[in-house]
């Protein structure tokens, strides 16, 4: 104790870390290294901060007070010989290391977070999943069809997979959600990024939307193919007049085909095919052959700003553009002195319905609910009475009976039977409904009845005008 008294710190790790340098020589070590750097800067090292957080009970300060000795007291720490005499109390050893702890409790308020977050994020899909199976809904009627029935489960069907896809199928059909969703997404892709989210629609260039079979089902089409729709309008014309019996074919052009410039705009060969059945078509037309009327330089003639031929976001003419029909159909009746030529003054005064709201069938096939409005058309002959009358046609589709009487005015004569599919039956029964003494306007479903009636009026839209297309009147005759 004869000595100056000294406070002298000891740090008692011998045993925790091994030293993986044995060959260093006392003193000389990675730990003496960073002991003495702690000792000039007053701070403690990362290595053995991290020691003492992990291990507290591990690491002693003790003051001593004795004289110097000639061997001082060596602590290895990683193996090093660690000589401590003569030096201060470190402050950092001499309060407690709170960096670490307060790391520590962040790291675990971060994790239980992020385990919130995640139970939270399960949770609402799980929700989500499950509002689509539960909640209500018509997802038919969204997509403008009816719904699908629910199978008949038997002994004997319960075990046929067939059975289980039309139950799915049926059940999918009365989801409320899977409506939503499906809106959701098409007005994100259609009015956020001008793309449609199907591939059964087209956006043009100026972002009205077109259907993709106008531009896709002509391209099947051959020369050999066209060929042979020719012969069968041919033979069916000839069948037809032979039995006394007049027979009229008339083509409605595609919206592709008359608003080409935003179909174009997207790749000029859009309209290869379509162009190469419309040129074939027209040619028929133009040669005379056929009781034959095409309608593209009508409907064109039309399409304006103010008056559109088409419906925006949908596949179908406009009441404007469907007059075309109309008046070709009266003008070829009259030049064929199927009916007097007083009939077409009762044409030019068309009255329009007020406008209808209803969602565009385009909007259907993209999952938008957008409002679009439509009218119709009609023609007020006053002195022409007319009865009506809806049936179910052998085929299970509606046919419209109109049976018209007048004093003055020319009706076309006989039976007529006017048959084609939603281009006609969506605007033309308002139109003509009072120009026939006795007409029925269905689809073409109904074409076996042909032969029954006076006069035969075939209307196809140009995408439907080739093979396959036109229906066999020869074999309809008795």
């Amino acid at each position: 104790m004869a000595g100056d008294a000294r406070r002298t710190v000891g740090l008692h790790l011998a045993g925790v870390v091994r030293d993986p340098h044995p060959a260093h020589p006392r003193g000389t070590g990675r730990g003496s290294a960073e002991l003495r750097d702690a000792v000039h800067t007053n701070r403690v090292p990362d290595r053995l901060r991290a020691f003492r957080t992990r291990h507290p009970h591990r690491v002693q300060v003790e003051n001593r007070v004795g004289a110097r000795s000639r061997h001082p007291r060596r602590h290895p720490v990683d193996g090093a010989a660690l000589q401590l005499q003569s030096l201060p109390v470190l402050p950092v050893l001499r309060h407690p290391v709170s960096n670490a702890d307060e790391t520590a409790t962040d790291t675990d308020d971060s994790r239980d977070w992020h385990r919130w977050a995640s139970t939270a994020l399960i949770g609402a899909f799980s929700v989500g999943l499950l509002a689509i199976w539960l909640v209500p809904g018509d997802t038919a009627g969204a997509e403008n069809r009816t719904r699908l029935p629910w199978p008949t489960v038997t002994a004997a069907s319960a075990g046929d997979a067939a059975t289980y896809r039309g139950i799915d199928a049926a059940l999918r059909d009365r989801l409320g959600a899977q409506a939503t969703v499906s809106e959701a997404l098409g007005d994100l892709s259609v009015h956020g990024l001008g793309r449609s989210p199907t591939s059964t629609v087209l956006i043009g260039s100026n972002r009205e939307p077109f259907f993709v079979e106008d531009l896709a089902r002509p391209c099947r089409e051959t020369e050999d193919s066209l060929a042979a729709v020719k012969a069968g309008l041919v033979q069916d014309q000839a069948a037809m007049a032979a039995a006394g019996k007049y027979v009229l074919f008339m083509v409605a052009p595609d919206k592709t085909s008359i608003r080409r410039a935003p179909v174009t705009d997207v790749s000029p060969d859009l309209l290869r095919c379509s162009d190469f059945v419309r040129g074939h078509v027209e040619g028929w037309e133009s040669e005379g052959n056929l009781p034959l009327v095409t309608l593209w330089d009508d409907v064109a003639a039309r399409d304006t700003a103010a008056a559109p031929a088409y419906l925006r976001n949908d596949t179908h003419w406009s009441a404007h553009g469907s007059m075309a029909l109309s008046e070709a159909l009266m003008q070829r009746l009259v030049d064929d002195r199927q009916v007097p030529a007083g009939i077409l003054d009762d044409l030019t005064n068309p009255v329009s319905s007020d406008p209808i709201p209803y969602v565009g069938d385009l909007n259907h096939m993209m999952g938008v609910e957008d409002i679009d409005h439509k009218t119709t058309i009609s023609f007020d002959r006053p002195d022409v009475v007319t009865k009506a009358r809806t049936t179910v046609g052998a085929a299970g589709t509606p046919e419209y009976h109109y049976r018209s009487t007048s004093t003055s005015s020319p009706l076309v004569p006989g039976k007529t039977l006017l048959i084609g599919d939603s281009f006609l039956l969506h605007q033309i029964p308002t139109q003509l409904s009072n120009f026939f003494e006795d007409v029925t306007m269905t689809d073409l479903e109904e074409w076996a009845q042909a032969g029954e009636y006076d006069t035969v009026i075939v209307v196809r839209v140009e995408r439907y005008s080739a093979t396959g297309e036109w229906p066999s009147l020869t074999a309809t005759l008795k």
